[in-house]
């Protein structure tokens, strides 16, 4: 199968998708078991991407804003400029919030806090800002700024923060249908909140939004795997840089799916979920992705080549 979208191979996705379908299948039968060997909230590698383990994800959304901002900003329409600038600066203020707020442990916080959190407000917001901001400049410094490549660099970056939100959205609905609750609340803390007891929930056992709008609620799917599958994404980036290398779009999706398998494998560790949570974050975020990308594909097609050859005007014969 060699066709492909934007650079990137369509058999790679159809294998996240086999990848992901596969562990709900195994998951559906071999959850609790599963986590029962394995999963203990104070894993330290589970820890620490419980609470960097998004950055890299979020980063995704830096390089689309960026990437948008510069396939914007030189163009001639006032309106265009204004756009490019509301986006990067939006984009900015909405990632370092969402990274800075999984760094942070409010120590107000009704609910126990897992991971390496920074207990300072200030601190924790701070340093998601740095590594955003490292992202956006080395996308920056990376990406063709040149004319001839400002509808890719527009079409990317809006596919990386539509991917985005569009995850979020089809997260935050399934998270609140599901309630499923996670290994850890049920098994360490005990299962009981506010005197009521709570048992073991497979995936297919919807609350239909019973459940209480909890974290200790919100195993199913797995926010952070879905989040993690974006980073697909960065095969896209190959398209817009100065300088390219040999199937740069291969290697850089696999380091997306390895990541996502990474953050996946910890989130089961670290007793936040299940197998057939992590499987379906894959699945709802490679999907997402997936959407944007084949969408983004047909819009404002642009050539391999900025350059058209015409062929050569065909000489009419001399009449007599």
């Amino acid at each position: 199968m060699k066709k492909k979208l934007l650079g990137i191979p369509l058999y790679w996705f159809l294998i996240v998708f086999a990848v992901a379908i596969i562990g709900i299948l195994f998951g559906s039968f071999f959850d609790k078991s599963l986590s029962d060997a394995v999963a203990n909230s104070h894993n330290g590698f589970g820890m620490f991407v419980e609470t960097y383990g998004e950055s890299l994800a979020y980063g995704v959304a830096i390089i689309g804003a960026v990437l948008a901002w510069l396939g914007l900003w030189k163009r001639k329409a006032i309106w265009q400029k204004i756009l490019g600038w509301a986006i990067l600066v939006a984009g900015t203020i909405v990632m370092v919030y969402m990274l800075g707020d999984s760094f942070y442990g409010n120590p107000n916080s009704n609910e126990v806090l897992y991971g390496f959190r920074i207990s300072n407000a200030f601190l924790a917001f701070f340093v998601a800002f740095l590594i955003l901001a490292f992202i956006g400049v080395i996308t920056f410094l990376l990406a063709d700024k040149s004319e001839s490549k400002y509808n890719d660099l527009l079409r990317i970056g809006l596919i990386m923060i539509a991917a985005m939100l569009l995850q979020w959205g089809l997260m935050h609905f399934l998270k609140q249908i599901g309630g499923r609750p996670r290994w850890r609340f049920l098994y360490e803390i005990g299962g009981i909140w506010e005197g009521q007891p709570y048992d073991y929930q497979n995936w297919w056992e919807f609350a239909w939004f019973k459940n209480p709008k909890l974290d200790y609620f919100k195993s199913w799917p797995s926010g952070h795997t879905a989040t993690a599958a974006l980073v697909m994404l960065i095969g896209l980036f190959p398209r817009v840089l100065k300088k390219n290398f040999k199937h740069s779009e291969l290697i850089l999706g696999c380091c997306g799916f390895a990541y996502a398998i990474i953050v996946a494998i910890a989130r089961i560790l670290a007793g936040a979920h299940f197998l057939a949570d992590v499987s379906f974050g894959m699945l709802v975020g490679s999907l997402s992705a997936f959407l944007c990308v084949f969408v983004g594909s047909k819009i404002f097609p642009s050539k391999e080549s900025p350059e058209v050859t015409e062929e050569p005007a065909k000489e009419e014969p001399a009449q007599e």
